[in-house]
């Protein structure tokens, strides 16, 4: 498990003009629909899952359609 934070998966994963808020990536994580982790306040993407394809369709369709 590699965790990458919020504002690295953003800048990573999505064009700079497309890129969600914050809020909307820790709302992913909280829903099961981005693979992540919180460690005390801090919201965490585990990259490995992300890249094994372990993530939510709702969130494939959201990248395909950007």
């Amino acid at each position: 498990m590699k965790l990458i934070t919020v504002d690295q998966f953003r800048q990573r994963y999505f064009d700079q003009e497309s890129q969600p808020q914050r809020r909307t990536v820790r709302s992913w994580i909280d829903a099961g629909e981005v693979p992540g982790k919180i460690v005390g306040k801090l919201y965490y993407v585990d990259e490995d899952a992300w890249l094994a394809g372990t993530h939510d369709a709702l969130v494939e369709r959201v990248l395909q359609s950007a």
